[in-house]
């Protein structure tokens, strides 16, 4: 009996000394479409997508075979501004006794904004054990590609450039037209301000002017973009397309861009020049 009763205490004292399992997010990915590879740099994705991510964990607890976990998940630009709304997922079973290297996966999706910057993002990813209450944390991060455009500080206007027709991915290297062609401009208008809502009010104008100064024809409000979305967009692409009157002499003329902030009451202005032949 004091055999057994040691042997018993013996093995009292090696159950105690065992580690507690750590809780631990492990084979965390992103993905372009659910179960699909990973998205690995230097692979990019563009925005609009529709991003998916999915990781396995490991030192959960159990209680009678029950296992309940769940994750809150959130995207972020490289500034740290959030993407999307807080996501979450639950999984939650009961295992058998063959289960014993079962591993819960979970797996989530948004939708990426319609403008992005380049650069590169991440997901930030919190899991709780609900029957433990352990917590476990693992940023994802992705590269995004997208146009050539820098963050500004102010408004500005960037890359007011002319275009052959609306369907031309690059500018003309020589911007000049011919009696009668469509004239086509593109430019971005950046450094704007927003509220706390996501909010924007951003309005544009434009003037034409010949070589002598000599005004055209004017609108100073040709568009304005109001929009409230979770994430403000991080600049305004804008298309221009006119054409001259017949008769219009040949010679250079000036296109000018002025945008007005009216939440960061700020304005700025670009010129462009285009010549008809």
């Amino acid at each position: 009996m004091r055999i057994l009763a040691f042997q018993l205490a013996i093995a009292a004292v090696c159950l105690a000394a065992q580690p507690t399992p750590t809780l631990t997010i492990n084979r965390g990915v992103i993905q372009q479409f659910e179960d699909g590879p990973p998205v690995l740099k230097p692979d990019t994705v563009t925005a609009g997508e529709t991003i998916h991510f999915s990781f396995n964990l490991q030192g959960f607890a159990r209680k009678d075979d029950r296992v309940a976990v769940s994750y809150t998940a959130q995207a972020f630009d490289p500034s740290g501004v959030a993407l999307i709304a807080p996501l979450t997922g639950k999984n939650e079973t009961t295992l058998g006794p063959k289960d014993k290297d079962w591993q819960p996966k979970l797996r989530g999706s948004f939708v990426l904004p319609s403008l992005l910057l380049p650069g590169e993002y991440k997901v930030h990813i919190q899991v709780k054990d609900e029957i433990s209450g352990a917590p476990a944390t693992l940023d994802l991060p992705f590269l995004v590609s997208g146009p050539s455009i820098s963050p500004s500080p102010a408004l500005e206007i960037q890359n007011l450039n002319f275009y052959a027709n609306d369907q031309a991915e690059k500018p003309l290297s020589v911007s000049a037209y011919r009696s009668g062609e469509e004239i086509q401009s593109r430019f971005t208008i950046t450094g704007y301000k927003h509220k706390d809502d996501g909010s924007i009010h951003v309005a544009y104008g434009i003037k034409l002017t010949d070589s002598s100064g000599n005004m055209l024809f004017e609108n100073p409000e040709a568009a304005v973009d109001g929009s409230a979305e979770f994430y403000p967009k991080p600049y305004i692409p804008a298309q221009l397309a006119f054409t001259l009157k017949p008769g219009t002499a040949k010679g250079e003329y000036t296109l000018e861009v002025t945008a007005r902030d009216s939440i960061g009451s700020q304005q700025a202005s670009a010129k462009g020049r285009f010549r008809l032949d």
